[in-house]
């Protein structure tokens, strides 16, 4: 009995299988700046462990920005959804659903473009995907098996901004 059960649980997070595997959970984690949202996914991916999950940055599919000068570069908004390359992490997610690998993008956000290298990722039976943007697009919205959006009031990020900034130069705050 007790390997008929080890054999149905892990069935149940979402009771799909495709040519004989699970189809891997797709895991979306949002939120504002400062919300968290990496925090979460260090902490998901160091307990369960790095080689367990395919982790996908919302961050590392910035739209390549090397025909337009630097100058020009700093003046994009990043935080507009057509500053991203959605559609290419719709097409890795698909991917890594399917069981092939990825070769995941390296941003420089130094200068504004995306590097030659990238990052080999395998399917795992878990996808994690992070980012700001990660619910704006309704294709992308729609490939996520559990959304987690994580909600921190401005107010708490601006007072620990100026707490820390106030340690930092070694003044006490009032408030």
């Amino acid at each position: 009995m007790r390997q008929k059960v080890e054999r149905f649980i892990p069935l149940m997070y979402n009771g799909l299988m495709s040519s004989n595997k699970f189809t891997p959970l797709v895991i979306g984690v949002a939120g504002g700046s400062g919300s968290g949202k990496t925090t979460v996914a260090n902490i998901v991916l160091d307990r369960v462990g790095r080689h367990r999950i395919a982790y996908l940055p919302h961050d590392a599919y910035y739209r390549d920005l090397t025909s337009l000068p630097l100058n020009q570069r700093i003046q994009i908004n990043f935080d507009h959804p057509d500053s991203l390359e959605s559609d290419l992490l719709v097409e890795h997610i698909q991917r890594l659903k399917a069981w092939e690998t990825i070769q995941l993008p390296i941003y420089d956000f130094t200068h504004h473009r995306r590097t030659d290298k990238s990052i080999l990722v395998k399917p795992q039976r878990v996808i994690l995907v992070e980012g700001i943007l990660i619910f704006a697009e309704k294709q992308l919205r729609e490939l996520f098996d559990v959304k987690i959006l994580l909600i921190l009031m401005q107010i708490f990020v601006l007072f620990a901004a100026c707490n820390a900034i106030s340690q930092n130069a070694g003044v006490q705050l009032k408030m």
